[in-house]
């Protein structure tokens, strides 16, 4: 995580963003934060920290636990942060082309996906670019035995 920096820039942050959530409210539509590990969030909490800062119910998150992973925050940590603010997972392969483990965390997309319906989670678990076609269709057959077993 980097608190620090995020620190720096939470105001400016904020300011910037403000007006698109207005429109987003005066619309009625939900506008979503995606944890990646690019940008100043890059952590589950750190994009939590931004969307509690614009204090708004039609903020929502894009849980990425790829990007989450490689700076350090296990899916379990994330989850904690950013429970009943989820509206989409992006699920991505790991380093040798599969969905489990997620990185070298010791956790599973399993695991999450478990865990999401347990506490009635509704919204999507997108297949992340899972190298064209054929990867995406491996993707959907892994996700889709994921799914299976929660019936």
């Amino acid at each position: 995580h980097t608190p620090a920096r995020l620190d720096d820039y939470l105001g400016r942050i904020v300011d910037n963003l403000r007006p698109s959530v207005k429109h987003a409210e005066a619309e009625d539509i939900t506008m979503c934060f995606e944890v990646i590990k690019t940008t100043i969030a890059r952590s589950a909490a750190d994009t939590r920290r931004i969307v509690d800062a614009l204090d708004s119910s039609v903020t929502e998150i894009i849980w990425e636990n790829d990007s989450a992973y490689r700076v350090g925050e296990k899916p379990s940590e994330g989850y904690s942060y950013i429970e009943g603010k989820i509206r989409d997972v992006h699920i991505k392969t790991n380093d040798r082309d599969e969905m489990n483990p997620i990185g070298d965390t010791g956790e599973t997309y399993t695991d999450v996906i478990h865990r999401l319906h347990t506490d009635g989670y509704t919204g999507f678990l997108t297949i992340e670019h899972w190298q064209g076609e054929k990867g995406t269709l491996r993707g959907l057959r892994q996700l889709t035995e994921i799914l299976t077993d929660l019936k």
